[in-house]
């Protein structure tokens, strides 16, 4: 019996090793997946274009306690948001009023607004928007 089981999760391990531990490519629809970190956008995908990201340091967001912390290029803000397994939407978002030389402010903002759900999948947050074809990708920060 000790033998068997053993050998049991020898060949568990090895399983799990061959497939790279089995949660590098894991999908999470959890919260707490996406919460309490910052998270920079890099692409935006979607059937009328693609939106690749500058400067994705300029672009972030910080989802914690109901309240989202919006870096909008050169410009702070921020809102309220709603999460719940594979559901996110904001609410009205404000900002500062700078002017950003060859910003990406306005992309950023529009599509935070049409967001409807989200996954986490190999460690790139999913953002679809109300139309089920468009995609924001955002990379969490490196510092993190």
């Amino acid at each position: 019996m000790g033998r068997t089981f053993t050998v049991l999760m020898l060949c568990l391990i090895t399983l799990g090793c061959a497939t790279g531990g089995g949660n590098a490519q894991l999908s999470s629809t959890d919260p707490g997946a996406v919460l309490d970190k910052t998270w920079q956008w890099t692409v935006t995908k979607g059937p009328q274009h693609d939106v690749t990201v500058i400067a994705p340091e300029r672009y972030t967001i910080f989802l914690a306690d109901g309240r989202a912390q919006v870096k909008f290029d050169c410009n702070g803000g921020g809102g309220t948001y709603k999460i719940s397994q594979g559901k996110l939407s904001f609410g009205p978002m404000m900002s500062t009023k700078m002017f950003c030389r060859d910003s990406q402010d306005i992309i950023f903002a529009d599509n935070l607004q049409q967001v409807a759900a989200f996954k986490v999948e190999g460690g790139v947050l999913y953002l679809t928007l109300t139309d089920n074809q468009t995609t924001m990708q955002f990379r969490q920060a490196p510092n993190e």
